[in-house]
């Protein structure tokens, strides 16, 4: 249905003012003419609306691969579809990060043709991208100012609350729930709401709106995997089986629900269950990006068990997959989970070897300061871990170098952490100590680090109430390595 509306306020001025650079704007915006109240996308095809609409469906559910496939479809089939050029150009792999604010570039001059809701929300997606996720969320506001009755608009405003620098997933709830009143029937709400619930300290509101999802989205395998992620964490393993289960059932194209009954197996300790759940999913992959997961979550179910060989044996396997499909990301990942796992529990001579692949692979046309800041970071620690200083020493030295310029909480903290770790290979367990405690304190390096240290200076009460901590945690995710070999670490070397 589509009915006049007043011309927008200031705060629709002002995001296109400040956020569209030399952007045209369509003059409907400025006439205050007639306009749909529900975002229709501008396309002569048939077909390429199908896709993108499936696609948009898909990323809301929980199936990221295949919208991802189908939005690109969409772009294929009109290639001036601005929007979903912008969105597809955003997630879609294989491309850098200089093709991405390429094609983004030339999807946003695309929408600027189509209509005001789509060039909004497609600027908004450009300035996400971009991290500058306050002016994403200002143009998503001005968005459901043209988009009354465009539920989608709200909602992907309060996914992005977590993006503004300090928030937090929880500064969505308020959003949310006026969302909810507005539009009861829109399942994506509610799970949305239940996680940030559950990191609010809501836990049976998070279970109960949970519920809700699944009452909302009946026969979508991510109500399912929801309900049943949050029963893992509330320890009612039993049931999150089940529900996992039914999400497999629904859909077994839905990895995630293969991969959340894999880790409640590893939390119930029948390790070789979860590794047959995870090999019974890869005849489900749709891309090789799933099997490459699949692959490094058995790699890290034998590091959880302490057995370093059959974990390297798997991560060669999501290496080779990787590979074999040019991810340049995920061959990165399997190098640097093999890099961390032979310092920390396997032959740490063998540390240098994956440096050099690491260094051998071409790196993107532009490195933000924040991925730089990693690779200080990761190999500093690595080198650390291995007991080799001096390296770790030059990959502190640069980090501290790159601090001077690019200041900000995050890369301090990693400064903290990093200084911990080489002190710690140094022996020197009190400063390293001090400096853990300055780092992140939910970072799981950060945390096994201050157990570590704590256990060398003999306070082994603390150092057994963190380890417990975190090997105990029910939060499982077996893609984070990190965290994984975290827990391992403690584990063995905290008796």
């Amino acid at each position: 249905m589509v009915f006049a509306l007043k011309p927008a306020g200031s705060l629709l001025a002002a995001a296109l003012v400040v956020l569209a650079g030399v952007t045209p704007v369509p003059a409907q915006v400025a006439a205050g003419v007639a306009r749909p109240t529900r975002l229709e996308v501008t396309t002569p095809s048939g077909e390429a609306r199908t896709a993108f609409t499936g696609g948009m469906e898909d990323l809301t559910n929980g199936f990221f691969n295949r919208g991802i496939t189908r939005i690109s479809r969409a772009v294929e089939l009109d290639p001036a579809f601005g929007l979903a050029r912008v969105i597809n150009s955003v997630f879609a792999p294989g491309l850098t990060t200089a093709q991405r604010e390429a094609e983004i570039t030339r999807g946003v001059a695309d929408a600027a043709k189509a209509s005001t809701g789509e060039l909004l929300v497609a600027m908004a997606y450009r300035e996400n991208f971009r991290q500058y996720a306050l002016g994403a969320r200002s143009l998503l506001m001005a968005a459901g100012s043209v988009l009354p009755e465009e539920p989608y608009v709200m909602w992907q405003r309060a996914v992005w609350a977590a993006n503004v620098p300090g928030g937090t997933q929880t500064d969505a709830i308020p959003e949310l729930r006026r969302l909810i009143e507005r539009f009861p029937e829109y399942a994506p709400a509610y799970n949305t709401l239940a996680y940030a619930q559950w990191e609010a300290g809501n836990r049976a509101d998070a279970i109960q709106t949970a519920a809700t999802f699944m009452q909302k989205a009946s026969g979508q395998p991510k109500a399912h995997d929801t309900y049943a992620e949050l029963l893992q964490w509330d320890g009612r393993y039993d049931d999150a089986v089940k529900h996992y289960t039914a999400a497999i059932e629904a859909d077994k194209t839905f990895l995630a629900g293969f991969f959340g009954l894999a880790e409640v197996q590893m939390l119930q300790g029948k390790g070789d269950l979860a590794r047959t759940t995870l090999t019974a999913s890869l005849p489900n992959s749709t891309v090789p990006a799933q099997r490459v997961a699949a692959h490094n979550r058995i790699a890290n179910s034998y590091v959880l068990e302490g057995n370093t060989k059959a974990a390297l044996t798997a991560f060669v396997a999501a290496l080779g997959e990787a590979q074999k499909a040019n991810l340049t990301g995920q061959v990165v990942g399997a190098h640097v989970a093999m890099m961390n796992l032979e310092a920390a529990l396997g032959d740490s001579k063998n540390v240098a070897a994956h440096v050099e692949h690491l260094r051998a692979i071409p790196p993107p046309p532009v490195v933000t300061p924040q991925q730089r800041a990693g690779v200080y970071l990761g190999t500093g620690t690595a080198f650390a871990m291995a007991g080799q200083t001096a390296p770790a020493r030059m990959q502190l030295d640069s980090l501290t170098q790159h601090a001077k310029t690019n200041s900000g909480p995050q890369v301090t903290a990693q400064l903290h952490q990093l200084t911990g770790w080489v002190l710690y290979s140094e022996g020197k367990f009190a400063e390293a100590l001090a400096e853990f405690r300055q780092g992140n304190p939910q970072n799981a390096s950060v945390r096994s680090g201050i157990a570590l240290s704590q256990f060398k200076l003999g306070n082994v009460v603390e150092a057994r109430s963190i380890r417990d901590e975190l090997v105990n945690d029910r939060n499982l995710n077996m893609a984070n390595s990190g965290n994984v070999l975290a827990r391992r670490l403690v584990k063995q070397r905290i008796t």
